[in-house]
Protein backbone atom coordinates (compact mmCIF):
# COMPACT_ATOMS: atom_id res chain seq x y z
CA UNK A 1 0.00 0.00 0.00
CA UNK A 2 1.29 3.47 -0.52
CA UNK A 3 0.20 6.35 1.04
CA UNK A 4 0.89 10.28 1.61
CA UNK A 5 -0.38 13.52 2.90
CA UNK A 6 -1.86 15.91 0.66
CA UNK A 7 -0.37 18.99 0.96
CA UNK A 8 -0.40 22.87 -0.15
CA UNK A 9 2.23 21.87 -3.12
CA UNK A 10 -0.15 19.58 -4.18
CA UNK A 11 -2.81 21.79 -5.36
CA UNK A 12 -3.40 22.98 -8.87
CA UNK A 13 -5.19 26.07 -9.81
CA UNK A 14 -8.61 26.12 -10.42
CA UNK A 15 -9.64 22.91 -8.91
CA UNK A 16 -12.25 22.26 -6.15
CA UNK A 17 -9.77 21.81 -3.23
CA UNK A 18 -7.84 24.88 -4.33
CA UNK A 19 -10.42 27.00 -1.69
CA UNK A 20 -9.85 24.16 0.67
CA UNK A 21 -6.22 25.33 1.58
CA UNK A 22 -3.98 22.83 3.94
CA UNK A 23 -6.46 23.18 6.88
CA UNK A 24 -4.64 20.09 8.49
CA UNK A 25 -1.58 20.56 10.62
CA UNK A 26 2.08 19.05 9.23
CA UNK A 27 2.50 17.00 12.43
CA UNK A 28 -1.14 15.52 12.67
CA UNK A 29 -0.45 14.74 8.94
CA UNK A 30 2.41 12.79 10.15
CA UNK A 31 0.80 10.83 13.15
CA UNK A 32 -1.97 9.52 10.81
CA UNK A 33 0.15 8.06 8.47
CA UNK A 34 2.33 6.69 10.78
CA UNK A 35 -0.89 4.95 12.27
CA UNK A 36 -1.77 4.16 8.61
CA UNK A 37 1.18 3.00 8.09
CA UNK A 38 0.99 0.59 11.63
CA UNK A 39 -2.16 -0.98 10.63
CA UNK A 40 -0.88 -1.97 7.35
CA UNK A 41 1.98 -3.49 8.59
CA UNK A 42 -0.29 -6.05 10.57
CA UNK A 43 -2.65 -6.67 7.44
CA UNK A 44 0.50 -7.22 5.09
CA UNK A 45 1.37 -9.79 7.41
CA UNK A 46 -1.64 -11.66 8.18
CA UNK A 47 -1.90 -11.67 4.07
CA UNK A 48 2.19 -12.16 3.87
CA UNK A 49 1.55 -15.48 5.41
CA UNK A 50 -0.85 -16.71 3.87
CA UNK A 51 1.44 -17.43 1.53
CA UNK A 52 3.42 -19.83 3.98
CA UNK A 53 3.89 -23.36 2.29
CA UNK A 54 2.45 -22.35 -0.84
CA UNK A 55 4.67 -22.28 -4.69
CA UNK A 56 4.80 -18.79 -6.37
CA UNK A 57 6.38 -17.96 -9.84
CA UNK A 58 9.22 -15.74 -9.14
CA UNK A 59 10.58 -13.15 -11.46
CA UNK A 60 13.96 -13.13 -10.37
CA UNK A 61 15.98 -9.40 -10.71
CA UNK A 62 19.31 -9.88 -9.50
CA UNK A 63 22.07 -12.91 -7.92
CA UNK A 64 24.04 -12.24 -4.96
CA UNK A 65 26.34 -15.49 -4.62
CA UNK A 66 23.32 -18.33 -3.69
CA UNK A 67 20.80 -16.10 -3.41
CA UNK A 68 18.56 -14.30 -6.17
CA UNK A 69 16.34 -11.50 -5.53
CA UNK A 70 12.65 -11.43 -7.54
CA UNK A 71 9.48 -10.80 -6.91
CA UNK A 72 6.11 -12.33 -7.12
CA UNK A 73 2.94 -10.67 -9.33
CA UNK A 74 2.08 -9.50 -5.49
CA UNK A 75 4.99 -7.71 -5.44
CA UNK A 76 4.94 -4.13 -7.10
CA UNK A 77 8.65 -2.37 -7.65
CA UNK A 78 9.20 0.35 -5.28
CA UNK A 79 6.55 -0.50 -2.92
CA UNK A 80 6.47 -3.86 -1.64
CA UNK A 81 9.28 -5.92 -0.52
CA UNK A 82 11.22 -8.78 -2.17
CA UNK A 83 11.61 -12.30 -2.26
CA UNK A 84 14.98 -14.05 -1.82
CA UNK A 85 15.42 -17.60 -3.34
CA UNK A 86 18.16 -19.60 -2.32
CA UNK A 87 19.91 -21.58 -4.61
CA UNK A 88 20.73 -20.98 -8.24
CA UNK A 89 18.98 -18.99 -10.60
CA UNK A 90 19.19 -16.87 -13.60
CA UNK A 91 18.57 -12.85 -13.66
CA UNK A 92 15.53 -12.12 -15.85
CA UNK A 93 13.95 -15.66 -14.97
CA UNK A 94 11.42 -17.15 -14.44
CA UNK A 95 11.45 -19.43 -11.49
CA UNK A 96 9.30 -21.31 -8.89
CA UNK A 97 9.81 -21.52 -4.93
CA UNK A 98 7.93 -22.67 -1.92
CA UNK A 99 7.62 -19.86 0.69
CA UNK A 100 8.59 -20.66 4.14
CA UNK A 101 8.32 -18.51 7.54
CA UNK A 102 12.17 -17.46 6.93
CA UNK A 103 11.99 -13.48 7.31
CA UNK A 104 8.62 -13.36 8.54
Amino acid sequence: MTAWARSNSRLRPGTTSESLGDPVPAQVKQERYERLMELQQGISLQINQAYVGKTLDILIEGVDKDIAIGRSYRDAPEIDGVVLVEGKAKWGRWCWSRSQRDGL
